[in-house]
């Protein structure tokens, strides 16, 4: 009995070897699922706060598109100013220096156009002549009258 006992002993060994074998490789499996468990809660944590933040600044964005869009409406849509509008002096002195400044660059401007008429000879050298003097004229009183302006404003010159 002693060989059949010695047999069983040695096969109940393996067995309890085996199954502490696999006993630890269970617990090991275990605690590595727990590990990643608690990796996937925080992640899920995370998730959601990042989720409720994208929430908030979501509804932010709403209530901002539409106090920006009843701006717009409220401003009048897409129509923009007219640029006289848009560019206006504080004081009626200020307004008459703005407007004669502009007749002067107007003057110029008209002085160029009719050099170059005559270059392209389009008009005549009398009738060039004539024209710039009409236009040099007004020319003189708007420069006059910006000057007399620039005065009385306190201005330079």
């Amino acid at each position: 009995m002693s060989a059949v006992e010695e047999k069983l002993k040695a096969k109940l060994r393996e067995r309890m070897g085996t199954n502490s074998a696999e006993m630890a490789s269970i617990r090991t499996t275990s605690d590595e699922l727990r590990e990643g468990q608690q990796k996937l809660k925080k992640m899920l944590e995370e998730l959601e706060t990042q989720r409720n933040s994208l929430q908030t600044a979501v509804e932010i964005y709403t209530v901002k598109k539409t106090e920006l869009a009843k701006a717009l409406s409220d401003a009048g849509g897409t129509d923009a100013p007219p640029i006289d509008e848009a560019i206006d002096a504080a004081y009626p002195l200020h307004r008459q220096i703005v407007m004669n400044y502009a007749k002067d660059l107007t003057c110029d401007d008209l002085i160029y156009a009719l050099g170059q008429s005559l270059k392209k000879r389009h008009i005549t050298t009398a009738e060039y002549l004539r024209r710039v003097r009409d236009v040099s004229r007004e020319q003189f009183i708007h420069r006059a009258t910006m000057q007399k302006c620039r005065r009385t404003a306190g201005l330079p010159i």
